[in-house]
């Protein structure tokens, strides 16, 4: 098993319901495709959370009971980020990204995913120890989008962003070498608390 392959349970953005969901189905939905990732054995998200997010500012309201992609879109990015930012981090860190222009949120999800791609990709070249499943180092995948800023503000916090996914992924990284080092299930630090 290579403990450093990023995880592939997060669906693409094309792959996201284009049908607007209930809470429930919302809250299955992203339960399955963040299980996988899951280190501490805990929920890693309940309606009360989704609720909470939503009075805070930090997730659009459901319309008529109902979410959308953007916002299924949103919990993932919210869910993944608060084992290495506090709540209100990630509130300041998505608001200033919403700010960026032309920043859409099927955007902002592919960058995410990309950023999981890259982080994997980085931790995977600099652990690499020669085997028979690896017998050379692996290259470094980095894909750019054509139209981020370069300077300013805004490029300060895709750079931020891009850094907080790094820091999941190492821990993710981490938390997996552990675990494979017999850490009692359950037992993975929490990170992020508010």
């Amino acid at each position: 098993m290579n403990l450093y392959k990023a995880p592939c349970s997060i669906l693409n953005w094309d792959d996201l319901p284009r049908i607007d969901l209930y809470l429930d189905q919302l809250l299955t939905l992203t339960e399955e495709q963040l299980e996988p990732l899951n280190t501490t054995g805990e929920r890693l998200l309940t309606s009360s959370m989704i609720n909470n997010y939503v009075k805070q500012k930090l997730l659009p309201p459901p319309v008529k009971k109902r979410y959308t992609r953007d916002q299924h879109s949103r919990l993932v990015i919210i869910a993944t980020l608060k084992n290495v930012l506090s709540i209100s981090e990630i509130q300041f860190l998505l608001e200033r990204l919403d700010e960026i222009p032309g920043m859409t949120p099927e955007k902002l999800h592919r960058r995410f995913l990309i950023g999981i791609e890259v982080a994997f990709s980085r931790i995977s070249a600099a652990t690499w120890e020669p085997s028979e499943e690896s017998p050379t180092r692996p290259a470094i995948h980095v894909e750019l989008l054509d139209d981020d800023p370069q300077v300013g503000t805004d490029a300060d916090m895709l750079e931020a962003f891009d850094l907080a996914i790094t820091a999941w992924a190492c821990r993710l990284a981490a938390l997996r070498r552990l675990t494979g080092c017999s850490l009692p299930a359950g037992k993975a630090g929490k990170a992020g608390k508010d």
